[in-house]
C-alpha cells in the first residue's frame, strides 16, 4: 500500500551511495526492502503469465468440448489482468524513481551546456573535441546514479528505470540545444557528443538505447549539412531506412539554428 501512495518510499533508490554505504546494505535496509518489493511486482507478473500459459495447456488437454474450454479461458483471463496490473505498478514506480534521478544526473551538465557556445572557432573546437565537459559530467553521473541499482533490481525493472532516465535526459538536452546557435564546427561537435552519449549509455542497458537519442542524432545530422537544401537528400523517398522523428516544422526550426543558413532559404524547403 505504501508503495502505491507514498512516493517518498522510493527515495532510498535515489542517490549515489559511497562504497561503504553499498557494503552496509543488507536485507534489513530500507533500500533493500523497497527494491525487493518492486522486484516482487515484476517477478509475480512473470510467474502469473507462466501459470496462465500452463493452465491454458492443461485445460486444452482435460476439457474436450469447446464450450468448457471457453469457460475455463474466461476464468483464466483474470490472471492476465493481475499480471498486467503488477507490471503497470512496477513500471510506474521505476518512472517515479527516474523523475528523481534525472535532476541529479543533469545538475552540473545543464549548467555547463547552458554556458557552452556551439558557434566555434577552430581552436575552441579543438579544445572541446578533446574533452567536452558537459558530456563527461553527464556520463559520469549517469553511471553513479544508475550503476549501483543494477545489482538490486530485476533486469526488467533496471531496464525500465534506465530507459526512463535516458528518455528524460534526452528531452532536457534537446530543449537546451534548441536555444543555441551553431556553425558547422558546432554541428560537428554536437554529432560527436551525441555519438559518445549513445555509445556509453549502450553499456548501461541490454536493450538498444538509440531510439532514446534518435531526435538528438537527427538534429546533429541537420546541423552538419552543407546547405539547407541538402536535407532533401535524406527526406521523403530519399530517406531510405532512416525514420524521421522530427516533423517538417521541427526540421526547419533546427536548420535555422545554423548561423550560416538564411531563414528564407530554410522556409522555402518543401518537406
Amino acid at each position: 500500500s505504501a508503495l502505491r501512495h507514498d512516493k517518498s518510499v522510493y527515495d532510498s533508490l535515489v542517490g549515489a551511495p559511497s562504497h561503504d554505504e553499498m557494503a552496509a546494505l543488507d536485507s534489513t535496509s530500507d533500500t533493500q526492502k523497497v527494491a525487493q518489493a518492486v522486484n516482487n511486482f515484476d517477478v509475480s507478473a512473470q510467474y502469473i503469465k507462466k501459470l496462465k500459459a500452463d493452465l491454458d495447456g492443461f485445460a486444452f488437454d482435460v476439457f474436450e468440448s469447446a464450450d468448457s474450454r471457453n469457460r475455463v479461458q474466461s476464468c483464466l483471463s483474470d490472471l492476465m489482468k493481475t499480471s498486467t496490473e503488477f507490471q503497470r505498478l512496477s513500471q510506474s514506480i521505476m518512472e517515479q524513481v527516474a523523475q528523481k534521478v534525472v535532476p541529479l544526473v543533469l545538475v552540473e551538465a545543464v549548467e555547463l551546456l547552458t554556458q557552452l557556445s556551439f558557434n566555434l572557432s577552430d581552436s575552441e573546437y579543438a579544445a572541446l573535441d578533446a574533452d567536452d565537459p558537459w558530456v563527461s559530467d553527464l556520463l559520469q553521473r549517469m553511471e553513479e546514479h544508475l550503476g549501483w541499482l543494477q545489482s538490486l533490481l530485476t533486469s526488467q525493472n533496471y531496464e525500465s528505470l534506465t530507459h526512463a532516465v535516458l528518455g528524460m535526459v534526452a528531452k532536457r538536452v534537446e530543449a537546451l540545444l534548441l536555444q543555441k546557435r551553431f556553425n558547422q564546427l558546432g554541428g560537428l561537435l554536437l554529432e560527436k557528443d551525441v555519438r559518445n552519449i549513445v555509445s556509453y549509455t549502450a553499456n548501461l542497458s541490454q536493450r538498444t538505447v538509440r531510439d532514446k537519442f534518435a531526435r538528438l542524432s537527427q538534429m546533429a545530422t541537420l546541423l552538419n549539412l552543407e546547405s539547407p537544401g541538402e536535407v532533401v537528400d535524406y527526406w521523403g523517398e530519399n530517406a531510405d531506412s532512416m525514420m524521421w522523428r522530427l516533423t517538417p516544422f521541427e526540421v526547419k526550426r533546427v536548420l535555422k539554428l545554423r548561423v550560416e543558413f538564411l531563414a528564407s532559404d530554410v522556409d522555402e524547403l518543401n518537406l
